[in-house]
């Protein structure tokens, strides 16, 4: 049976519309549309998408049932090699801005926030103020990791640009890791069906990852209750330092990946409660 998606239309501020389903795997765009803003140049029948994976979808335009060619997000963001990566970012930062926010569907964590660098009047996006309270919590700060702390508020707040692929397991301890990890996540989260989706939501659509650190800092303190030594491997499957794990081949170049993932087990055990 033949299956008609309804669409959406926005106008994009350069006067051009971008039409968009609500798909089960997350929103798609109408390809067309995109490269239309993006690269109208290429924009025509004879382009094939080599390296962007594109969907059909049958909708109704003019009264007749037509088939279009969509793409979602990881397939636009695929484009940066060919049209560059400020075009890509811009155009994807609009549709988070002004597509994203009326399709979202919340995940909701049924946790109390953890406030204690509200409470204790830290300026959380500033590395000084940052790393003051971790030297008064007893965490060794030195003046040469200041480089370090700015690469995770880079990180948190997503001034480093993130693969919007989700990271898989690399073999099968991995894979049961992350499987114990999930099934710790679920009774705290709402509507979440896979650690790809928890990956979707918190981390490639939100603007910061400041959830999916809340998120750490419930499982590593349910872990430490109950004495489980395993804790920091379990932790490496979730999602903030999987995120890291999108950005190593850039961060290599200066060397930081392993020091920046040192520093976030320091910020747990800081901020996470026994």
């Amino acid at each position: 049976m033949l299956e008609v998606w309804q669409f959406w239309e926005f106008e994009h501020f350069s006067n051009n519309v971008v039409r968009v389903i609500d798909a089960p795997n997350g929103l798609e765009l109408f390809a067309v549309d995109v490269f239309q803003i993006i690269a109208p140049a290429l924009n025509d029948e004879k382009v094939t998408l080599i390296d962007a994976k594109s969907s059909q979808r049958f909708v109704i335009i003019n009264h007749q049932v037509v088939g279009v060619s969509t793409m979602n997000a990881l397939a636009i963001h695929s484009l940066i090699d060919i049209v560059g990566n400020d075009i890509v970012r811009q155009f994807m930062q609009w549709v988070r801005s002004n597509i994203i926010p009326v399709f979202k569907k919340e995940i909701v964590l049924a946790i109390e926030p953890n406030t204690e660098y509200l409470s204790q009047q830290i300026n959380f996006q500033q590395k000084k103020s940052l790393a003051n309270h971790l030297y008064l919590k007893g965490q060794k700060i030195w003046q040469v990791e200041l480089e370090t702390i700015e690469l995770y508020l880079q990180l948190l707040y997503k001034r480093i640009t993130l693969s919007t692929k989700c990271p898989y397991p690399t073999n099968h301890q991995a894979f049961l890791l992350r499987s114990y990890y999930l099934e710790l996540v679920k009774p705290v989260l709402y509507k979440t069906q896979n650690y790809e989706q928890l990956y979707n939501h918190l981390i490639v659509l939100s603007s910061d990852l400041l959830i999916a650190q809340e998120l750490d800092f419930y499982i590593c303190s349910s872990l430490k209750k109950v004495n489980n030594y395993e804790w920091m491997k379990i932790v490496k499957q979730g999602l903030i330092l999987q995120a890291l794990k999108s950005t190593a081949n850039s961060l290599a170049n200066f060397g930081k990946a392993r020091d920046l993932e040192i520093f976030y087990f320091q910020i747990l055990e800081c901020f996470s409660k026994k």
